[in-house]
């Protein structure tokens, strides 16, 4: 027999390489997968860490935060208060009655805004709002305003400071006030009185100044308003009270 007459071999089947390069991409995928959730994960943790420090920029305005939760200045957590008390709110809810109160009495709404951008909380009135023809006398349209704050100021736990502000112009010689140093305190004392007398708010809890011109908001040009400052209680300490002085030894 020949050599063509010969059985030439098979060859043996190559094997499938489909499997091997499904599994590779798999392996692929699920480490971008991995990777891709692994980002998420940071980028949330740096969010919840950016949003804590947010809050806590808040703590010198506010000091307790919705849920009763302090922050300090770097988000981290100081104390937790059990309060049914939430000072934003109630702030939130007062400018928002106000607001209401001026529109249906034919005011701007804009006459009252809240500053949150010092160590306090601020609300600011135009003293239009209050006090007609650039006088010192309360209108009684303005009653209600006033009403409101005192509402807002026996839920919170804080020092109302009024502070009387006027523009750079000297005061109408009708008024017969020699400066804006008089018309500004005067202006901040009556609604002091007001509050005390007609809304009853503590005297304690209530203080009044005048700084005519001369404390302008954030640099800008001086106008007449009047400033509600929310300042926190400070309960005195042992040191904070004055000692008699007594003759002798």
């Amino acid at each position: 027999m020949g050599v063509s007459g010969k059985k030439k071999k098979k060859k043996a089947p190559e094997p499938d390489s489909g499997g091997a390069d499904f599994m590779t991409l798999f392996t692929a995928l699920s480490v971008i997968l991995l990777a891709f959730f692994i980002l998420l994960t940071t980028m949330a943790v740096i969010d919840d860490d950016k949003s804590r420090k947010a809050l806590g920029s808040l703590r010198g305005s506010f000091g307790i935060l919705p849920g009763g939760l302090v922050f300090d200045n770097e988000g981290q957590i100081l104390e937790q208060h059990n309060t049914l008390i939430d000072e934003i709110v109630i702030i939130d809810r007062m400018l928002k009655d106000m607001r209401r109160i001026l529109r249906s009495r034919d005011f701007d709404g804009g006459m009252v805004e809240l500053d949150v951008g010092g160590a306090y909380p601020k609300l600011r009135i135009a003293s239009g709002a209050l006090y007609p023809n650039g006088g010192t006398e309360i209108s009684p349209r303005s009653f209600p305003i006033l009403d409101r704050l005192a509402a807002a100021a026996d839920d919170m736990d804080r020092v109302l400071v009024i502070e009387g502000h006027t523009g750079s112009s000297p005061p109408p010689k009708d008024s017969r006030l020699p400066s804006n140093w008089e018309l500004s305190t005067r202006r901040a004392v009556n609604v002091q009185r007001y509050l005390i007398t007609a809304a009853d708010v503590d005297p304690a809890h209530i203080e009044a100044e005048g700084v005519a011109e001369f404390r302008p908001r954030d640099g800008r040009k001086p106008k007449d308003e009047v400033v509600i400052v929310f300042r926190p209680r400070t309960p005195a300490g042992p040191g904070d009270a004055k000692e008699k002085k007594t003759d002798g030894p």
